[in-house]
C-alpha cells in the first residue's frame, strides 16, 4: 500500500533534456513580462477571471494569468488555480472548488438582481466569499423602515475578519437590489422611509431607529453582537467592510503563479500548483588552484516521500543552469538523486530538515544560477535563483561574503575533487537561516582574494562580535600567523551570551592599519534548547569524472563564451585524462571544428563512430564534421542515421540538404530543405539558399 509522508527537507538533482535546460535559461533572462485587457481574453477565459473567480484570485494570480500568451497555458493555470486550494491533494475530488460552483449557482438562482447575474450583487458576493450564514433575519412590513436583512456569522477563521459578526443589506429608498449597508457611509437614517431629524447624528438617528426596531437598530452602528455604541459608526465594522473582499484570498500564498509564469514551459501542471517554499544559500569560493566553484546548498520547507511496505522513497530531480548578462547558457547540469530509506532510518530523519548541497567549476563573469528541483512523489517542485560575479584577472584584496556554520568536519581522507562548502581541509555545514543555540560554536569563514607579498605579511583580519552597534568580543589575526593563506574560519563559542540578534563582522587590514574591505553578516541566537539540523545530501556529479571533469565543464563554458583560446586547452586536458569518455572527445572535436581543424576533429571521433545510434550530439559533431572535409557521402549516412534514431529535426534535414548539394543531387537537397521549412517555417536563411539553389537549377 502507498502513501505520502510528509519529510522536512531534503534535496538532489535531476537530468533534463537539453531543449527544457534552454527554456529554463529563458526564464532566467525575461524578468518583464506584458499583460492582456481582460476584455481581450477569448470569452471563456473572460468569463472565469471576471466572473467565475473574481472574488477567489489574488492579484498576483490575476496578473500572471494576464502575462499568459496561450490557451494552452492558461488552461493549465486554471488547474493549478484549482490545485492550490484543493484541502485534499491526491484524491479525485476538489472540495473547495466544488462548494464554490454551489455557491455560484445558488447566488445566480436566489440573489440576481435587475438586470444582474447573481455573483454580481452584494448579498451574491458575501455569499460567495463567506458561504451561507448562520441565520438570516429580515426586516419587512414596517412602513417607516425599508426592507433590510441582517446576515449572522460565527466561527469564521478569515484573515483580517472577527469570528462572529453580522452584516446588513437594505433596499436604498426602498427600490432595488439590497446593498451591502455600510455605517460610515450609509448611517441609520437612510434605513428609515421618514426621518426627519439631523442627518449625520447617529446618537439621534440610532434613538429613532431603535423605538422601530432595537435590532436593526443596532445593526446600523455595529456588526458585532455585544458591542454597544451610539454615537458613531464601529470601528471594528469598519474594518469588516474595509477587509472583507481581501478575505477570500488574504491566506493563500500565491507564490506558486510567480513560479508557474517563470517554469510554465518546462514544469508540467501537475507539479506547477504544487510550488513548495525553500531557501538557499549560494556562495563562490576559490580553490588554491585559482578556479572558482560555486556551492549551494537548498532546504525546501517540505519534503514528501512515498510510503511502502518495503520503505520509503523519493526521487528528487534537479535542473540548474547559469546564464551570462548576454542571456546565452554557459553551463547547466542535470541530476537525479534516489533517495531510500527503511523505516528505521526514516523515523531517525523525519525531524530534520533536509538539505541538498552540490558544487561546480566556474569560469569568471557575471552569471544568474536558476536551479529547479521536483519531487517526483509528491509532484512538488522549488526552486533558487541567483546572481554570482566573479571578477577576471587580478583585483583589490578583498574578502569573500561570510559564510556562518553551525559545524565544520574534518574529512578522514582528501577528496580528489572539491566538497560542497569545503574550505582548506574543513568542509563547513550551514543552513539558509543563521540561527543557534547558546551551545553551539559560531564558524566564521571567509577567504582573503589577491593578497600581495606585503600584505600577507604585514597585514591583519580583524573579527568583531557585536550587538545594537556595540562590540561583544573582538579578536586580531595577523595574516602571517594563518596557516592557509586563502581561507580562515574563526570559532565563537556563544554559551557566554544571552539569546537575541547579534552580527559578525570581518575587517581586511593593511600593514599601516588602514582598512581595506568588511564584511558583515547577522545571526540569531535562539531561545529554544534545540534546532533540528538538517541531514545534508549532496550527490555531485564531479565525484564520477574527477579532475577531469572539472576540466572539461571549465573548458565548455569558456567555449560557451566564445572563448576558443581559453577553452580549448582545457578541453584537451579532460580529452587526454580520458581518452575513452565519449563526451570529452565530442566537446573537444566541436571546439577544433570552431577553429577550422578539421582532421584533428575526425581523428578523435572516429574512435566513437560506431555510437552515433544511441548519441544525437556525436552524431550531429561527426556529421559535420564529414560535411566540412568534403566527405559528403559520409556526412550523408551519419545524418540519416540521427533522423532514424532520433526523428525529424529541421537542423539535421539542413545539414542533409548540404551533403545531397555536395553530392550533386539537387533535388534530394531541395526536397530536404522544404521538408524543414515545414517543420520550422521561420528560417529566413534558407529560404533564401532555397531560391538561390532553385534558379541555378
Amino acid at each position: 500500500m502507498k502513501s505520502q509522508t510528509s519529510f522536512f527537507g531534503d534535496r538532489g538533482v535531476v537530468r533534463r533534456t537539453a531543449a527544457a535546460l534552454a527554456v529554463l535559461a529563458l526564464c532566467t533572462v525575461s524578468p518583464l513580462f506584458s499583460q492582456l485587457n481582460p476584455k481581450d481574453l477569448p470569452q471563456k477565459y473572460r468569463t472565469w477571471i471576471e466572473e467565475e473567480v473574481v472574488y477567489l484570485i489574488t492579484p498576483g494570480e490575476k496578473a500572471v494569468f494576464l502575462e499568459l500568451t496561450t490557451d494552452r497555458q492558461r488552461d493549465s493555470f486554471i488547474e493549478a488555480f484549482w490545485r492550490h486550494r484543493d484541502p485534499t491533494p491526491g484524491t479525485d475530488k476538489n472540495e473547495f472548488r466544488e462548494e464554490h460552483i454551489r455557491r455560484l449557482n445558488y447566488v445566480d438562482r436566489y440573489y440576481r438582481g435587475t438586470g444582474k447575474p447573481g455573483w454580481k450583487t452584494d448579498r451574491g458576493k458575501v455569499y460567495i466569499i463567506l458561504g451561507p450564514p448562520m441565520s438570516i433575519r429580515e426586516f419587512t412590513g414596517i412602513a417607516t423602515l425599508y426592507e433590510a436583512q441582517t446576515w449572522s456569522y460565527q466561527d469564521l477563521t478569515l484573515p483580517g475578519l472577527p469570528s462572529a459578526f453580522d452584516l446588513l443589506f437594505y433596499q436604498r429608498n426602498g427600490m432595488g437590489d439590497f446593498i451591502l449597508y455600510n455605517p460610515a457611509a450609509d448611517g441609520p437614517w437612510n434605513l428609515m422611509s421618514n426621518y426627519r431629524g439631523n442627518v449625520g447624528d447617529y446618537a439621534e438617528a440610532y434613538e429613532a431607529l431603535s423605538v422601530m426596531e432595537p435590532e436593526l437598530a443596532r445593526a446600523s452602528v455595529s456588526f458585532i453582537p455585544g458591542e454597544t455604541v451610539v454615537t458613531m459608526p464601529s470601528l471594528m465594522s469598519m474594518s469588516i467592510i474595509q477587509n472583507l473582499d481581501a478575505s477570500a484570498y488574504r491566506s493563500v500564498e500565491d507564490s506558486y503563479a510567480r513560479k508557474f509564469r517563470e517554469y510554465k514551459d518546462i514544469v508540467e501542471v501537475e507539479y506547477s500548483a504544487n510550488y513548495i517554499d525553500s531557501s538557499s544559500v549560494v556562495q563562490a569560493l576559490q580553490d588554491p588552484s585559482g578556479t572558482w566553484f560555486v556551492h549551494y546548498v537548498l532546504e525546501p520547507s517540505n519534503i514528501s516521500m512515498g510510503g511502502y511496505d518495503s520503505g520509503i522513497s523519493t526521487d528528487l530531480i534537479f535542473n540548474g543552469i547559469l546564464t551570462d548578462t548576454q542571456g546565452r547558457t554557459i553551463y547547466q547540469f542535470e541530476n537525479k538523486v534516489p533517495l531510500r530509506f527503511n523505516r528505521e532510518q526514516f523515523e531517525k530523519l523525519r525531524q530534520r530538515p533536509f538539505a541538498f548541497a552540490g558544487v561546480f567549476p566556474v569560469v569568471p563573469g557575471d552569471y544568474r544560477l536558476s536551479v529547479l528541483m521536483k519531487n517526483s512523489v509528491s509532484k512538488e517542485f522549488t526552486s533558487l535563483e541567483k546572481t554570482i560575479s566573479i571578477a577576471a584577472g587580478p583585483s583589490p584584496p578583498r574578502l569573500t561574503p561570510l559564510l556562518l556554520a553551525f559545524n565544520a568536519v574534518r574529512p578522514e581522507a582528501p577528496g580528489r575533487v572539491p566538497q560542497p562548502f569545503a574550505s582548506g581541509k574543513v568542509r563547513l555545514y550551514l543552513q539558509p537561516d543563521p540561527s543557534f543555540i547558546t551551545q553551539d560554536k559560531l564558524h566564521v569563514h571567509t577567504q582573503i582574494l589577491d593578497l600581495s607579498p606585503d600584505l600577507r605579511a604585514g597585514g591583519s583580519l580583524k573579527f568583531i562580535l557585536g550587538q545594537d552597534g556595540n562590540e561583544i568580543e573582538s579578536r586580531l589575526l595577523p595574516l602571517a600567523e594563518n596557516p592557509d593563506p586563502l581561507n580562515r574560519i574563526e570559532v565563537f563559542p556563544l554559551d557566554r551570551i544571552p539569546p537575541g540578534y547579534y552580527a559578525v563582522a570581518v575587517i581586511l587590514i593593511d600593514q599601516d592599519g588602514q582598512e581595506i574591505d568588511r564584511q558583515k553578516k547577522d545571526f540569531v541566537v535562539s531561545t529554544a534548547d534545540y534546532l533540528p539540523r538538517p541531514w545534508v545530501h549532496s550527490n555531485s556529479l564531479l565525484d564520477a569524472g574527477g579532475p577531469a571533469l572539472i576540466e572539461n565543464i571549465l573548458g565548455r563554458q569558456w567555449a560557451a563564451k566564445g572563448d576558443l583560446g581559453a577553452a580549448v586547452p582545457r578541453l584537451e586536458k579532460a580529452y587526454r585524462a580520458g581518452p575513452k569518455t565519449r563526451s570529452y572527445a565530442v566537446d573537444l572535436a566541436r571546439a577544433y571544428l570552431d577553429l577550422d581543424r578539421k582532421a584533428e576533429a575526425l581523428a578523435i571521433l572516429q574512435p566513437f563512430a560506431a555510437e552515433t545510434e544511441t548519441d544525437h550530439e556525436l552524431s550531429i559533431v561527426l556529421g559535420e564534421t564529414y560535411l566540412s572535409l568534403g566527405r559528403f557521402q559520409e556526412g550523408l549516412g551519419v545524418f540519416q542515421g540521427a533522423l532514424t534514431s532520433f526523428g525529424l529535426s529541421a537542423g539535421v534535414l539542413n545539414k542533409i540538404g548540404e551533403c545531397h548539394l555536395g553530392l550533386g543531387q539537387t533535388e534530394e537537397a531541395l526536397a530536404a530543405w522544404r521538408k524543414s521549412l515545414e517543420i520550422e517555417p521561420d528560417q529566413p536563411a534558407l529560404k533564401e539558399r532555397l531560391e538561390t539553389v532553385e534558379k541555378r537549377r
